[in-house]
């Protein structure tokens, strides 16, 4: 039976001509546990984010298509992956593999498959406690018990209070350090939370993840969120840094 992080992946594959959006709301019903908070413990795993994961997989099936489906159009092709038109596509290409559809259908450029597994990652760093999740969810399939009713709290608290997971980990520590319960300490940390949110000094999220990834303003955010067709959160300084030299070349 497969772990929860490769049935992820799976799934991924299997629905990879649905948008992005729709795949990562997708992966709630299929392991139980909502995309955010995959998708941060899948960045700590494998240092990218889930987006940027998703769209390589896109392209790789893509590179498939182009390759084994001449008859197909380069146009339907690119819709039936979920990208906008096809120009959304080749930026794509371009930006991820610096090639375009056509070099790939005429066989000088290709794309390798670069499918994720849980095993890839196993014995690359020492255990922390997301490495724990996962290699627990590989042994068992499912979590139970304290264990699972942990693991809830800490789903809990990225929903009521929004914190991420990283975030929720580091609290449940200290609680367990200071042998008080954790959803108290969570519940107490989101009413500090709230008084430096209205903190004149305080900056939000979208702000935060901006500065993060390097974005030199509100206007660059909105237009590398347009040019990927992908959220604020998304963002790493790889998109950044593509995006910048794809601007500087036309």
């Amino acid at each position: 039976m497969n772990n929860k992080f490769d049935t992820v992946m799976d799934y991924i594959d299997a629905h990879i001509h649905e948008d992005a959006e729709n795949i990562k709301k997708g992966i709630y019903s299929e392991i139980g546990y909502n995309s955010s908070h995959f998708g941060k413990c899948f960045e700590v795993l494998t240092g990218e984010t889930l987006f940027h994961y998703i769209n390589e997989r896109k392209l790789f099936f893509a590179g498939q298509e182009l390759k084994l489906n001449l008859e197909k159009s380069i146009c339907d092709i690119s819709l039936d992956l979920g990208y906008s038109d096809q120009s959304a596509f080749t930026r794509a290409m371009r930006t991820y593999h610096d090639c375009t559809p056509g070099e790939i259908r005429k066989g000088t450029k290709s794309i390798p498959n670069n499918k994720f597994q849980l095993s890839n990652f196993s014995d690359n760093k020492p255990e922390s406690r997301a490495d724990t999740y996962w290699r627990e969810l590989e042994e068992d399939g499912f979590l139970s018990g304290k264990k699972f009713d942990y693991l809830m709290e800490i789903e809990d608290a990225t929903k009521e209070y929004g914190f991420d997971v990283d975030t929720s980990y580091a609290i449940a520590d200290v609680a367990e350090q200071l042998e008080i319960p954790v959803c108290l300490l969570l519940r107490e940390c989101f009413q500090l939370m709230a008084e430096v949110h209205s903190d004149p000094n305080y900056i939000p999220p979208d702000v935060e993840a901006a500065i993060d990834a390097g974005v030199e303003s509100a206007e660059e955010m909105e237009k590398i969120c347009e040019f990927f067709q992908c959220k604020y959160y998304d963002v790493d300084s790889f998109m950044v840094e593509a995006y910048r030299k794809r601007i500087k070349k036309e």
